[in-house]
């Protein structure tokens, strides 16, 4: 090769919607002042059915089966319909 392809082709991370979600979570939070003060008691945490988790944007958790996710990487519909 005579020009090497740039490094984010080479070693670059792809980015996921959760870490999108994450950094967009964060982002807000830096805004509204969060930060030094802030306690994961203040946070508004999303709601995913499985009890304990802490997560504060939208998520799905593989293999747990809830009222609000069939706990399947792939939904049913997508491979039988």
């Amino acid at each position: 090769l005579d020009i090497a392809p740039p490094v984010n082709q080479i070693c670059g991370i792809i980015e996921r919607p959760e870490e999108e979600a994450l950094l967009d979570n964060m982002r807000m939070l830096a805004l509204r002042g969060g930060g030094e003060g802030n306690t994961r008691e203040e946070e508004e945490f999303y709601c995913c059915g499985v009890q304990g988790c802490q997560k504060t944007f939208y998520h799905e958790h593989v293999g747990i089966k809830t009222e609000e996710n069939d706990g399947l990487v792939v939904k049913e519909g997508e491979v039988v319909g």
